[in-house]
């Protein structure tokens, strides 16, 4: 199809060039971090070695502050010296932190009203997250007969604690 070069054709070439318009044109934002919403982080596309940004929408959400976030997470009695020693011990720890893990030391204040669950998805996450980094590092200090296999425990152990419902903000 031939492209007719008439008064249609220019008045759209300079649409996004008239008063009357309120929006912003990809090429100028084109590979700029963009905050739509205030929070979520947003790229639409990626420059590659000082050349031509290249199409590839990416997002990033900061992690929420944790208000709870003092002290230790991972306390442990002791130093094993084998792998199922450490494991067991790891696992009692766990059950120890399970109500920080869980979030039951924060009350309705701590959420915030806008996405609360975003909030408590964020904040279990690095919870358990500096729980295992602290297990790994006492593990570190141990002398454990088996320290390789003691960390794929730990491991799957993390997966595990991981692993469960999660609940999404229903944002319109």
């Amino acid at each position: 199809m031939k492209v007719e070069r008439d008064a249609n054709w220019r008045a759209w070439l300079g649409f996004a060039d008239g008063d009357d318009f309120s929006g912003t044109r990809i090429k100028s934002v084109r590979d700029t971090t963009l905050k739509p919403g205030g929070r979520t982080e947003m790229t639409l596309f990626e420059r590659v070695d000082d050349g031509r940004p290249h199409p590839r929408m990416q997002f990033s959400m900061p992690p929420a502050v944790d208000p709870g976030a003092g002290g230790p997470l991972f306390v442990a009695e002791g130093a094993p010296k084998t792998a199922a020693e450490a494991e067991a011990l790891v696992a009692e720890a766990l059950l120890a932190a399970r109500p920080r893990l869980d979030l039951a030391d924060l009350t309705s204040s701590h959420r915030p009203a806008e996405s609360p669950r975003y909030f408590e998805n964020s904040v279990r996450c690095q919870r358990i997250a500096r729980f295992f980094k602290e297990a790994h590092a006492a593990l570190k200090g141990w002398r454990v007969s088996d320290a390789r296999g003691a960390h794929a425990a730990l491991r799957v152990m993390q997966d595990a604690t991981y692993a469960g419902l999660l609940r999404f903000d229903d944002a319109d």
